[in-house]
């Protein structure tokens, strides 16, 4: 004779069992990784280890203003809150300190981009020419809908597409552009030169990222570019 099986019993065994994958490929791209020393060679072993993230702005009732979420292909999720996606995202990994070192190194190297970077999206240097403002005679023109309304961004209006982004705001922004592997920043780049009308002319990305349409069209595009769906 046969018995059914309750079914809060099998989803619990299945939920033991994705999160026994999740934990046995964590030690397995740990006990590989012990000689990377930057955060895309990281992030590219994570992802043969089976494992995908999300960067987006937290919800209410958490007060951080960013949300991670590691995903394992076996079903298992952890996710973390704070205000920089880069370091959040290396601590779920187990390497809380690579983010902070690679960043150290860059600022004492005057060389170019990695060949595996692309050059549109190196930061320029801000101190140096203040980031470019909106120009109104252009925002006429924007494409509207390339993200998702009702992003609870903090301190700014959905409604209000084409306003401003704090210095955080902007730089998270960018964190999250630079989070990106090397075929989905290239792919990024095409799609944000064409929904925003980006001149040919302009080298670089970075400096053009400062309201929150951009901000939204890029948390859509890291989600869907890591296998979500965008809301």
């Amino acid at each position: 004779m046969s018995y059914t099986q309750n079914i809060s019993t099998e989803l619990a065994l299945r939920a033991f069992n994705a999160d026994c994958e999740f934990s046995s490929a964590l030690s397995e791209l740990q006990s590989h990784s012990h000689g990377i020393t930057c955060v895309p060679s990281l992030l590219a072993s994570a992802n043969k280890h089976g494992f995908s993230w999300i960067l987006r702005p937290s919800r209410p009732p958490i007060e951080q203003p960013w949300e991670v979420v590691l995903r394992h292909i076996g079903g298992a999720e952890e996710a973390a809150y704070g205000d920089n996606c880069g370091d959040l995202l290396n601590h779920l990994l187990g390497f809380p300190l690579l983010a902070a070192t690679e960043t150290q190194s860059s600022k004492h190297s005057e060389e170019g981009p990695e060949p595996s970077k692309q050059p549109e999206l190196k930061p320029k240097d801000d101190s140096a020419k203040p980031a470019a403002k909106p120009d109104p005679e252009k925002q006429t023109t924007t494409v509207q809908g390339a993200a998702p309304a009702g992003l609870g961004t903090e301190g700014l209006s959905p409604d209000r597409p084409t306003a401003l982004l704090s210095e955080q705001q902007r730089l998270a922004a960018i964190e999250m552009v630079k989070m990106l592997n090397p075929n989905a920043r290239k792919a990024f780049t095409s799609h944000f030169r064409s929904a925003f009308k980006v001149p040919g002319s302009e080298k670089s990305l970075i400096p053009l990222i400062n309201e929150l349409q951009h901000l939204q069209f890029i948390d859509r595009f890291t989600v869907e570019s890591s296998g979500g769906v965008a809301e």
